[in-house]
């Protein structure tokens, strides 16, 4: 076998596994028989453009060779949708609805307080929002929100972080939904908007806490066996926290919006549990490829605004302000049609 035959069967081998891994990554979207494959689901968007670039390679060499890739790069767009939009639609721009936003503002990189206040009042001046909601929230702050006099706040406890919603429109009752076995949690709270009641629930979904400076001491330990069980102890938390929170939104008497940081890609069982029967606001009117949190310079979309079919998402925007390791996400929505 002279070496360019082999190069070529070494080449057709890469692109096969990589196949492989796309397809074992749909698989998981649907049903995740073996929780350390959530994994790939954050490699989702890195193994599509290798598939492409490798069905592009095949049909201009070996055309039959092609069939089995390409048609797994079909099935992935089925699965996930687009993974990039080039825009929003925009006529929807400007029309009238009620803005949401979820801010994780947990890691703050601004000093505390005063300073950090200033910082905030002024991010929140740029968003905009009707009805804010924010994850890992610092109860020490004393933040002036003067815009905000409704408010729903988790209970104070030493082993959990704090989700908070504060609104324009008066909030007529809120609840809680605790994790076992975790810091983070959830929580809802009935908005009044114009006549109408809606649900918005706030969700924080377990961390991975893997630190970037001790990343690759930590995947290698124990030959990466402590690695994979963190993996597996987490995909799993993640799906019972997921399944608990659409439980409690399928049983409400109200249209509902999910949002927060869910700690997950659009790629994930997880995303998958949360979103059905919902819109992903992104995929209706967002752009580009929206990463809200970013480690060693990758971007990934893990923060989420999910909301009731029967509202219209007239607009989705990620925020260019870096006050925590997360960028805040709004969706302008439209409760009746018009």
């Amino acid at each position: 076998m002279n070496r360019s035959k082999l190069t070529a069967g070494l080449l057709y081998a890469l692109i096969l596994c990589n196949a492989l891994l796309l397809l074992i990554a749909c698989i998981s979207y649907y049903r995740l028989f073996w929780p350390p494959l959530d994994l790939l689901s954050i490699g989702v968007p890195l193994l599509w453009a290798l598939n492409a670039i490798g069905v592009v390679y095949l049909l201009a060499t070996h055309r039959r060779r092609a069939r089995f890739p390409g048609l797994i790069l079909l099935l992935s767009l089925f699965s996930f949708g687009p993974y990039y939009r080039l825009s929003g639609p925009a006529e929807r721009v400007g029309t009238k609805g009620i803005r949401i936003a979820s801010f994780n503002t947990g890691n703050t990189r601004t000093p505390g307080g005063r300073e950090r206040t200033t910082a905030l009042q002024t991010a929140l001046d740029q968003m905009d929002a009707d009805i804010l909601c924010f994850q890992e929230l610092d109860r020490r702050s004393s933040y002036s929100l003067p815009r905000y006099p409704y408010r729903a706040i988790s209970p104070d406890k030493p082993d959990k972080s704090t989700q908070a919603i504060f609104s324009t429109y008066p909030i007529v009752g809120s609840g809680n939904i605790d994790f076992n076995e975790s810091a983070n949690n959830a929580m809802y709270a009935d908005i009044v908007v114009e006549g109408d009641t809606i649900r918005v629930y706030n969700v924080h979904l377990q961390s991975y806490r893997i630190r970037s400076p001790r990343l690759k001491r930590f995947i290698f330990r124990d030959n990466g066996m402590t690695f994979l069980k963190r993996i597996q102890a987490v995909a799993n938390l993640h799906v019972e926290q997921a399944q608990l929170v659409k439980e409690h939104q399928e049983s409400s008497p109200y249209r509902s919006v999910i949002c927060g940081d869910f700690n997950a890609t659009p790629f994930s069982r997880t995303h998958r549990i949360l979103s059905k029967g919902l819109n992903d606001s992104f995929g209706e009117a967002g752009s580009g490829y929206a990463g809200t949190y970013s480690r060693r310079g990758i971007p990934f979309r893990i923060d989420f605004i999910l909301a009731d079919l029967r509202m219209e998402v007239l607009r989705h925007q990620t925020h260019d302000i870096r006050l925590s390791d997360h960028l805040p996400v709004s969706a302008t929505l439209r409760l009746h049609s018009q």
